[in-house]
């Protein structure tokens, strides 16, 4: 294997995590109990919720507006992201080349990746926002194969979204593994691991 390429959130960073910080720090001392935030993020859906469900969500519980709440989300969630540890050892092991392909905001997705300590970590960063393709389209796969020199056979993505990540793979001619998270099984014939130091090259 010569080329992997990661998802961000929920894969090599915890996003979830991240979250549930984040709504710690945002609700007031009277909605801060176990049922509420599970309700929250089940709204956000490890960033795969309706955005705009989810603010509105949070606005009533804090008595702001959304738009407020939106634009506290995108200031203050990036500097809560951190790299997960297996994330970390697998790209200390790994002897290729590493490709970070995501959906998003450029600003935010290139603050999360600062935050979590991958600049210069990884050979290179697709963000949707930036390069004009979004996950699962396979042009955007087909990218990241031309930047880093390699065709579909030497290549393997690992993410957490079925259809995003690994179908959209799949259309690329690259083989896919399921990072398992709370949200998403592994397709029929998918390979699933919870940790990325499960993966074998």
């Amino acid at each position: 294997m010569k080329v992997l390429l990661l998802d961000l959130d929920n894969t090599l960073v915890d996003r979830d995590a991240a979250l549930l910080q984040w709504l710690r720090g945002v609700l007031p001392s009277h909605a801060r109990m176990s049922s509420t935030f599970e309700a929250l993020i089940a709204c956000d859906g490890g960033g795969h919720g309706c955005k705009t469900t989810f603010f509105e969500a949070v606005a009533r519980y804090t008595g702001s507006t959304v738009a407020l709440v939106r634009e506290r989300f995108r200031r203050e969630l990036p500097e809560l992201v951190r790299l997960k540890r297996d994330a970390d050892v697998m790209l200390r092991e790994f002897p290729g080349t590493t490709i970070v392909v995501t959906n998003g905001s450029g600003a935010m997705q290139r603050r999360k990746l600062a935050s979590a300590g991958l600049e210069g970590r990884v050979s290179h960063v697709l963000v949707s926002e930036e390069c004009g393709l979004r996950k699962p389209s396979a042009d955007i796969f087909r990218l990241a194969l031309e930047l880093a020199g390699c065709d579909a056979d030497g290549a393997l993505m690992v993410g957490d979204h079925p259809e995003q990540d690994i179908e959209g793979a799949r259309a690329a001619g690259i083989d896919g593994v399921l990072v398992r998270t709370r949200w998403f099984d592994a397709p029929a014939g998918v390979k699933q691991v919870r940790a990325l130091t499960e993966l074998a090259w």
